[in-house]
Order: structure tokens, then C-alpha cells, then sequence
């Protein structure tokens, strides 16, 4: 239903957004290791 529909649209659009951010990660290590440290912080 539209219910369903919905949340899977927001569950596809947030993995998303998570695998293009860890490929990021992944690429530029230095942003990585910036972040880290700001989490730390």
C-alpha cells in the first residue's frame, strides 16, 4: 500500500546517501580521519 510505499522510499534514499558517503570515505581517507577526530572532540 501507500504506507509501504513510502517508507521504502525513504529506506532507498537514506542507504542512498549512506553508500555515496562511505565510497567518499573511502576515496579520501584524509576526510576520513578529519572526521574521526571531530567525532572524538
Amino acid at each position: 500500500g501507500i504506507v509501504n510505499d513510502l517508507f521504502g522510499a525513504g529506506f532507498d534514499t537514506i542507504s542512498t546517501g549512506l553508500s555515496c558517503a562511505v565510497m567518499y570515505l573511502v576515496a579520501y581517507p584524509e576526510i576520513e580521519e578529519r572526521l574521526l577526530t571531530d567525532i572524538k572532540e
